[in-house]
């Protein structure tokens, strides 16, 4: 594998890690408070690679599973915002916030496994 193989694997490993450390510390303290944040975070990294990513392009073509992933990734920031700011966490904001945890989660595993599975020569 090349460098940059390497780099982002071991990118996609710590984060699932790091979604392992959250998940046990949640599990033991019945508080998710770091899933919210971690949710908040990841959904606004995604939020501004796809800006970056449309500053960059000359074309703008977007997809459907785009826009859904994108609309998932509004959902969940809003969530995590108001979960954040309220002053007291009702059941169903902190099944949002699990349930979007493990989407998240879900969706790592997935990547680390196609990574590993297929090798893809030139990305674009």
């Amino acid at each position: 594998m090349s460098k940059p193989d390497n780099w982002i694997i071991f990118s996609v490993a710590s984060l699932i890690a790091v979604h392992l450390a959250v998940l046990v510390i949640g599990l033991i303290t019945k508080k998710f408070y770091a899933a919210t944040v971690l949710n908040l975070v990841l959904g606004l990294s995604v939020i501004i690679y796809w800006i970056q990513n449309q500053l960059r392009i000359t074309q703008h073509y977007i997809d459907m599973r785009e826009m859904l992933c994108l609309g998932f990734e509004v959902i969940l920031i809003a969530s995590a915002i108001y979960s954040l700011a309220a002053s007291r966490q009702t059941s169903l904001t902190i099944v949002a916030q699990c349930v979007f945890f493990g989407i998240h989660f879900v969706a790592l595993l997935l990547f680390i496994v196609f990574m590993l599975t297929f090798r893809i020569n030139k990305l674009w």
